[in-house]
Parts: C-alpha cells; structure tokens; sequence
C-alpha cells in the first residue's frame, strides 16, 4: 500500500469548531481563489463551487429550510439520490442546527414494501418531523406520511430553486456539543442502528482522517 506524501500538517484541533465554522472559514483559509468543491452531475457534467460560492449556497439552503417551519434540534430525514442536492442540503440544515437523518434511497423497484416498512420504522423511531427527497423517487415515498406520527411533510429538493422566501428566518446559532446529524447503518445484517455525532464528534473524526491523508495543491 502506498503512503501519501506529507502536504502539509493538520490543522490544529479547533474546540469551537461547527459546520458553520467550518463552511464559514473554507472560503479564506485556502489561499487559492479557485479552490472549492467540484461536482460530477449524473449526465457526466460538473459543477464548480468556490468555497466563497459554496457558502452562499449553504446559507440559501438553510434560509429555505427554515421557510418550511423548521427549528434548530428538529429531525429531518433526507433520502436524496443526487450527491450536489444531497451534500448541499445537508449542509444547509448542519449550518443552522435543524439535525439531518440521511437514509438509503430504494436501490430498485424490488421489495419495495419491505423499503418502506423499514424507512418507515426508523423515521418513527428517530421522530423526524419532515423528509426530503427527489422528485424521482417521491412517488415511492408519500405513503411514509400516513405511517409515521411524527412526521408532518414531505419536501422535494427541487423546491429549493431560487432565493428563499423575503420572510425566511436567519440560521440558527449553533454549538460544538449540538447534534450534527443522526448516522444510520444500513440495515443489511440487522436492524439499522442510529448513532448521535455532534459537531464535535464530527471534527474529531476529522481530524483523524487528515493524519492519514495529506494533500498537495494539485491533488483533486
């Protein structure tokens, strides 16, 4: 197995450390102006952000969230197939404290009934209070509102286009020790198992993967 070469030194373990934190000082910390996050679309296309654009777009994404009602501490499950909506969304809501729950999205038309009665049980057991998803895959989806008590609206990504509504109100202030996100196992050996990461936990476990992994400029 190969080494990969030392770029340069992991930055020092922050305590105060959030996603917004961390979305917020992406766009300064790298010197290269171009520097960002590259997405392959799934027509083989790609779309750049900057971190400077990038956290435009996680703002506006939480702004549209917090638009549906949403609070900092509520659930919300995102079984979304598309990593740019995926990553971005999720994002949006780590940066204002609403707690992501992402889920697998149906790998087929087989055993349909048995996806939604296993979605259907975690969701009610992880009280999420909204879903979000993708047009593609909302028709399997919508009877997950008749089987769980908690969860009160289902949310297609698409909706997310364009400025959030004038009214929306400002992301939420949030802190290391908060939820970050609950962190499902798949499910394929037994029944999934959810685990709680905090922020604090997230960078933590970040920052163990970047001892192992340096990179150098032209690294992609």
């Amino acid at each position: 197995m190969r080494k990969v070469s030392l770029g340069h030194q992991p930055a020092p373990y922050d305590p105060n450390w959030t996603v917004r934190r961390g979305v917020e000082i992406a766009k300064t910390a790298n010197p290269r102006p171009d520097a960002g996050m590259r997405f392959i679309l799934e027509d083989g296309s790609d779309k750049k952000f900057t971190f400077r654009e990038l956290e435009e777009e996680v703002i506006r994404r939480a702004r549209w969230l917090l638009s549906l009602g949403l609070q900092k501490g509520d659930h919300v499950a995102f079984i979304v197939p598309g990593p740019l909506d995926f990553v971005l969304t999720f994002l949006g809501a780590a940066y204002t404290g609403i707690v992501p729950v992402p889920l697998y999205p149906p790998m087929g038309f087989g055993k349909l009934d048995a996806y939604v009665r296993d979605t259907a049980r975690t969701l009610e057991i992880a009280k999420v209070k909204c879903l979000v998803t993708q047009k593609k895959v909302e028709p399997i989806l919508w009877s997950l509102l008749g089987k769980v008590p908690t969860l009160k609206d289902l949310v297609c990504v698409e909706r997310f286009e364009g400025p959030p509504p004038a009214n929306s109100p400002e992301p939420s202030v949030v802190h290391p020790d908060d939820v970050c996100f609950l962190q499902y196992s798949s499910g394929s050996t037994r029944f999934p198992h959810g685990v709680i990461v905090t922020h604090k936990g997230l960078l933590a476990n970040l920052a163990a993967h970047s001892h192992g992994m340096k990179f150098v400029e032209s690294d992609r």
